[in-house]
């Protein structure tokens, strides 16, 4: 217990092990674990030192003995790590990326930042990182240590390093004007997506290892990619997905995506089938390629060409038989239903807004997808392509908005359109439909601009959207971020004190022993901090006509500042270098997949209900933001008290009260 007393706070079973990989907007990458990068684990105390010197052990088992006492006293104490440390990861293989330049034009405007990233495992069994950068590259990236299911206890204190794998670059973005929306790790590949609608497949190639190689690479690379242009743009995010249907495939290919979401600010939610995009006749590529062969093998039959020949000369006929205004009426006709198709590889598509209530065209305005239900696997499928294609049933997607509304689709399977379920504001305080309430009261045309733009004038829109277990969270582009029940449109709590606005979010599962069903929330903002969250159940009582407050209420249990760095042996040049500049700030987050083993929690902290400390980087404690909360609580236990005397005494002299007011309301 000495290690907890000497920084003021104890050990949470959160802290053990958790290792999260983060990217600023410099392009570096960091990794967030529990204790600094160490060759060994640290050494015993002095205690343990004293009594194997006095036993007159040789300096070998000595050293042993020590290692062993300070590992064994860490899993008994539960004491662990007691500062989260985020230490900088240079990738080797990689050119270093330049010092930051604070001149006005290139302040976040660096050709490395970095604007997604994603982590997931290959067929080979490595874990990889795809980073996305500004300059229209992604880099594959291979961590090490990888993670592993049972990691031995001194894991958390072996050196951290990255190696790169490969780059690959989109040709056709134009860095700078377009950005990285979507990208996804398959056990064969990478998937990604441009804002202009370039979507590409990398497949990464397993090899024979190189044992000669000081990067210890594992004889990984990259292979020829296919790319599809999609008609659809410009888009704000794409989301790739797998569908329960795809249970009947090999363990390898469980998690490989089959379908993606996309949607923009002018192009509404559109769901696609990857195999079936991929492999259309606008692709280009080896799986394009290969498709186009096969079909060319298949025999065509004669008649099925006939009969659209003569279809066609019908059509051609008719319209000439047609006056000037018919053809035209036809031909718009025949656009509309063009238009509504859709298109090779499309599997559903949202239908258009409605007009509003100045017959103006609404922009679906999407700036977050979400899938809240991934629906249920067909136990008996159709042996038919179309089988594999389907969406599966109970499909359920939410779609976050620029001007602050959540809207539900639910698709189903045998239909192609479909409008929204439900469509609720999911900001809180004014948001979008505060400020049409606002702008019902001016007249003329500053009313009309009003609802027009929204909130885009000064107001808050939502940026970043997680699912978790049985809520979403929701941030906005101000630093807010919220809890929503998507079942019941309610909006749970809001999380405090975040001054920055939110780039990231992933749920993770606690490492808690007793509760391990429940989930954390990790967020990383623009003012440079990483917070961890609580997640608390939306189905909690109402206490004084407020939904979930004080311990109903999700709680920021430890904020990290992403700018104190732990340097290791052999980073004396990158810690001169970036000694005297500005930490940038986070812009993604991923989280490895591994659940650390849960500690005990020491008898002064059991017990307690959430809300760990918060702490520096020096590792000051902070406060706790339950001191605050238990202020509240005993405020409104004193208005209890406070108001049940007030009805005795109305009680006495309840006769008296109505008669005075009843001579108030005659005089």
């Amino acid at each position: 217990m000495a290690a907890a007393d000497e920084h003021g706070v104890a050990a949470q079973a959160w802290e053990s092990a958790y290792r999260i990989f983060i990217a600023d907007a410099d392009g570096h990458l960091k990794v967030l674990r529990t204790a600094p990068a160490a060759a060994a684990p640290p050494a015993a105390t002095p205690q343990t030192a004293s009594k194997a010197k006095q036993q007159g052990q040789t300096q070998d088992a000595e050293a042993a003995e020590q290692n062993g006492d300070a590992a064994g006293q860490h899993l008994e104490e539960g004491t662990g790590p007691q500062l989260p440390c985020l230490q900088l990861l240079p990738i080797e293989g990689r050119p270093k990326i330049a010092s930051p330049s604070f001149s006005s034009s290139s302040v976040n405007a660096s050709p490395d930042a970095v604007q997604k990233m994603t982590g997931g495992r290959l067929a080979s069994g490595h874990w990889i990182l795809a980073i996305a950068r500004r300059d229209a590259s992604i880099d594959i990236v291979l961590p090490l240590p990888q993670p592993v299911a049972a990691s031995p206890p001194d894991a958390d204190y072996q050196p951290q390093r990255a190696v790169l794998i490969g780059t690959t670059t989109e040709d056709s973005m134009r860095a700078g004007m377009e950005r990285w929306v979507g990208l996804s790790v398959a056990s064969s590949g990478i998937y990604s997506c441009t804002s202009a609608g370039s979507l590409r497949f990398t497949p990464i190639i397993v090899g024979e290892e190189d044992a000669s190689s000081s990067k210890a690479k594992l004889g990984l690379g990259l292979a020829e990619a296919t790319t599809l242009k999609l008609p659809q743009a410009p888009l704000t995010h794409v989301v790739f997905a797998t569908f329960p249907h795809s249970v009947n495939q090999q363990t390898s290919q469980a998690q490989d995506p089959t379908h993606f979401f996309c949607g923009g600010q002018d192009v509404p939610l559109s769901i696609w089938h990857l195999a079936s995009a991929l492999s259309s006749s606008g692709a280009q590529g080896p799986l394009a390629t290969e498709a186009q062969q096969q079909q060319q093998q298949q025999p065509q039959p004669q008649q099925a060409a006939a009969l659209a020949a003569d279809n066609a000369n019908e059509g051609e006929a008719d319209l000439a038989a047609l006056s000037g205004k018919q053809r035209k009426r036809k031909r718009q006709v025949e656009a509309r239903n063009k238009a509504k198709e859709l298109r090779e590889g499309e599997v559903w598509r949202a239908k258009s807004l409605p007009n509003d209530a100045l017959s103006l065209q609404q922009k679906p305005n999407i700036s977050a997808i979400a899938i809240l239900n991934y629906g249920s696997a067909n136990s008996h499928p159709a042996p038919s392509d179309d089988a594999e294609t389907s969406l599966p049933p109970g499909l359920q997607i939410g779609t976050a908005t620029k001007t602050g509304l959540f809207r539900i689709y639910a698709p189903e399977p045998g239909s192609h359109q479909g409008k929204a379920l439900h469509e609720f504001a999911c900001l809180g305080g004014k948001g979008a439909e505060g400020k049409k309430k606002e702008a019902k009261g001016v007249k003329g045309t500053m009313a009309i601009g009003l609802i027009k733009k929204g909130v885009a004038a000064g107001g808050a829109e939502v940026k970043v959207v997680e699912v978790g277990t049985s809520e979403v969270f929701v941030a906005d582009t101000q630093g807010k971020l919220y809890a929503l029940d998507w079942k019941t449109q309610k909006l749970l709590y809001q999380y405090p004190n975040i001054d920055g606005a939110i780039t990231s979010l992933q749920s993770i599962p606690s490492s808690s022993s007793s509760s391990p069903s429940t989930s954390l929330l990790f967020s990383t903002s623009l003012d440079r901090i990483f917070r961890l969250h609580s997640v608390t159940s939306p189905h909690q009582p109402s206490l004084h006509g407020k939904a979930n407050p004080g311990g109903g209420r999700g709680k920021t249990l430890v904020e990290v500042f992403a700018g104190a760095l732990h340097f290791g042996e052999h980073q004396e040049e990158e810690a001169e270098e970036m000694g005297g500049s500005l930490p940038a700030a986070p812009v993604a987050a991923v989280w490895d997949g591994q659940v650390p083993r849960p500690l005990p929690l020491p008898a002064h902290v059991e017990g307690g209900k959430g809300g760990g400390p918060r702490r520096g980087a020096d590792g000051m404690d902070l406060g706790s933001e339950d001191e605050d909360e238990e202020d509240d609580e005993d405020v409104w236990d004193d208005m209890d008290q406070v108001g049940e005397e007030g009805a005795e005494d109305d009680a006495e002299d309840g006769t008296k009260r109505k008669h005075v007011d009843k001579k108030k309301r005659l005089g």
